[in-house]
């Protein structure tokens, strides 16, 4: 029995004001590259160059595919006096992501000391935040230290940073102290200071934290009294958040947000700033033997985050989608864990080995490069997502709980595909009554809160066409390295 089953058209899946259709701007053909496909500090950020160990990190991250990069610029590091401005390491990532035709989206981010409210806290809001951000002559407002150092960075930058976000994760007091009144003059004042330097720049509204709907819908709310906020759009380009644990949340999450902005006059293109799920097998990372903890999976459980993350998000029709992160660089033990324990967020090691998420990552770009959703089936305990892509159908489907499953995709194309193992197997599959039939494990993961699993089940992946590297009848493959 598959059960009850519903189906999502490709028009339809990415739910509110804006179709699927609408977000392939994204991709740019002419290069062959899919700006969707991105990854969180391609360059190690909140380092010195030279606590960077000598890997070549965004040739590496270039390597899997990624063409965008989300990287923080920490005014606290950077003006650590008033009047006074360290560029170096942000020069040379933006050299760095230019030599490598990444697409750059920079987080304004951090407080420094002579700039707080709240002296001790890098998370609290900048002093003079309701002075104007920019004078009458177009330049940025001194009174205004925040707006002063968004121009500055935006003018440093014209034309090289695609995106500006506006602070992390502001829902979270873990990030900001501030109340949403205070974050929306910290949006404002970023929007018109950024927009006075490089007026093509685009601003994101900071990635919120998961379903932080709440914080959203007080922040909007604020906006929309703002009697400028029809000539500045709402102060914002892009909306992003951040969706970890249960993969399905991607999908929900990206459309439910997408509704309510709609819905408020505020349609914008929605961005999936951070996703991932930390490794807890891998001993370069636990310093001795192996520990699992809250939240986290195994490495081929990792990889296979990958693949559900990307899938949902492509259909709920995300404009950019970045893996949190592209490696271990930077990464700190978490509060609660061990201090041996260091999470194994990124795709790359320290020693710039991939990660089974690596390959799992390069394969998705392989795969869904260029790719529309042409439908989704949200059946009883599994999920099917099929994409359409030039030369070939890509059906994904996994059980999303503990349990397995059979389960079922349509032969759009042909009678013939092959199942794709992410160990870089191919192996041949014939339609029976024009569908292909399958099997799905369900997940053994038990780390989420309750026990829940923080993955789905491993995904099956048929492919139903060519696709480079990938041997038509079958056998093992190796998906080559991408270059700039």
């Amino acid at each position: 029995m598959l059960g009850r089953r519903r189906f999502i058209a490709g028009s339809l899946a990415a739910s509110g004001a804006l179709a699927f259709s609408r977000h392939l701007p994204s991709v740019n053909a002419q290069e062959g590259y899919d700006y969707r496909f991105g990854m969180n500090a391609i360059l190690p950020d909140g380092f010195d160059l030279n606590q960077i160990p000598a890997l070549p990190w965004t040739k590496l991250a270039t390597g899997s595919g990624a063409r965008s990069n989300r990287w923080e610029l920490r005014w606290d590091r950077t003006q650590r006096e008033p009047g006074q401005g360290d560029w170096h390491v942000a020069d040379w990532v933006v050299s760095e992501n230019e030599r490598y035709r990444i697409s750059l989206t920079m987080v304004l981010n951090g407080t420094p000391r002579w700039a707080r409210t709240v002296e001790d806290l890098a998370i609290s809001p900048p002093i003079n935040l309701d002075q104007p951000a920019v004078l009458p002559n177009g330049v940025a407002n001194p009174d205004n230290p925040w707006a002063t150092f968004a121009y500055t960075a935006a003018r440093r930058y014209r034309g090289r940073v695609f995106g500006w976000e506006i602070w992390n994760e502001p829902n979270l007091g873990t990030f900001w102290t501030g109340t949403p009144f205070q974050y929306y003059q910290l949006l404002k004042a970023g929007y018109l200071a950024i927009k006075a330097a490089d007026p093509n720049a685009r601003v994101l509204m900071g990635g919120m934290s998961g379903a932080g709907l709440e914080f959203v819908r007080e922040l909007v709310s604020i906006i929309l009294q703002d009697p400028e906020w029809k000539r500045y759009d709402g102060f914002f380009d892009i909306f992003s958040w951040h969706g970890y644990t249960r993969p399905a949340t991607i999908f929900e999450y990206t459309n439910t947000y997408r509704t309510f902005l709609g819905a408020s006059g505020l349609a914008k293109p929605v961005w999936i700033g951070e996703t991932g799920v930390p490794a807890w097998d891998d001993p370069m990372v636990t310093r001795g033997a192996p520990v699992p903890f809250g939240e986290g999976a195994t490495q081929e459980e990792q990889a296979h985050f990958v693949v559900h993350a990307y899938a949902y998000g492509l259909a709920a029709g995300a404009r950019r989608i970045s893996l949190y992160r592209a490696s271990d660089v930077g990464e700190v033990a978490n509060p609660g864990l061990p201090d041996t324990v260091v999470p194994g967020w990124g795709a790359v090691r320290l020693d710039g080995s991939g990660r089974p998420s690596y390959a799992a990552y390069q394969l998705l770009v392989t795969l869904l490069k260029g790719s529309a959703l042409r439908q989704m089936e949200r059946g009883d305990g599994f999920d099917r997502i099929s994409f359409q892509a030039p030369g070939r159908d890509v059906h994904i489907l996994f059980a999303v709980g503990a349990g397995g499953h059979k389960a079922q995709a349509p032969a759009f194309r042909s009678d013939r595909a092959v199942l794709i193992d992410l160990s870089g197997v191919a192996i041949p599959i014939m339609a029976r009554n024009r569908h292909f039939s399958v099997d799905l494990w369900g997940s053994e993961n038990q780390l989420g809160r309750n026990s829940d699993p923080v993955v789905s089940g491993p995904p099956v992946i048929i492919l139903d066409g060519n696709a480079p590297g990938i041997p038509a009848g079958g056998g093992p493959f190796k998906v080559q390295p991408y270059s700039a």
